[in-house]
């Protein structure tokens, strides 16, 4: 019996330290919430103090504001990319986190990666490696792209949320899951890099 409970004990002792580890992460690095109207609409990525990265469909809905450790962030600038899902923001003021440093390449084929973000308004962090390259046409959106897949844990809220490498170096951003291969689906770094060309 003794035994039990103190198995259970680190068990629970496991969990707390995990559930610590993903609140400092949240309170630290630039992992923002993308509201439309008061309302959530996805996640943001912090790639420098005034700037964000996120995905157009989440741009898409009304009056964007940037939300982070439970305050608002007003919108100075806003570029939608043409045929990518991405989304541009600039600020008046800076956010006080650490912002995602962009690696020197795409990730490649069976690269472990990770996606982070707020599925249903909950936080996530989770693994997998990448798939190979999707092409993606989308005439509501207006979307003409190759995404990167993988199978790390994605859900509607993620959209616009950081995919990371080992050395937690951004290498995309999660904008949709493949509903029938339950995959992630995620822009790619070189896609990123030539957007941020056009829209600073």
């Amino acid at each position: 019996m003794l035994k039990v409970f103190v198995l259970s004990l680190l068990i629970s002792l496991g969990a707390l330290a995990e559930d610590s580890k993903y609140e400092k992460m949240q309170k630290d690095w630039g992992i923002v919430k993308i509201t439309s109207e008061n309302l959530f609409a996805g996640t943001g990525t912090l790639i420098s103090g005034k700037e964000v990265i996120t995905a157009k469909h989440v741009c898409n809905s009304g009056k964007i504001r940037v939300w982070f450790n439970e305050i608002f962030y007003d919108v100075e600038e806003l570029y939608m990319a043409d045929k990518s899902d991405l989304c541009y923001i600039k600020m008046y003021d800076p956010i006080k986190a650490k912002s995602f440093k962009l690696a020197k390449k795409d990730p490649l084929y069976n690269e472990t990666v990770c996606g982070i973000g707020y599925p249903n308004n909950e936080f996530s962090f989770s693994c997998g490696p990448t798939q190979g390259f999707l092409r993606v046409i989308d005439s509501k959106y207006e979307l003409d792209d190759y995404l990167l897949f993988s199978n790390y844990y994605i859900d509607g809220g993620m959209s616009g949320g950081p995919v990371v490498n080992k050395s937690w170096e951004l290498v995309g951003i999660s904008v949709a899951m493949h509903a029938a291969h339950d995959m992630a689906l995620f822009v790619p770094l070189s896609t990123i890099k030539r957007f941020l060309n056009e829209s600073r």
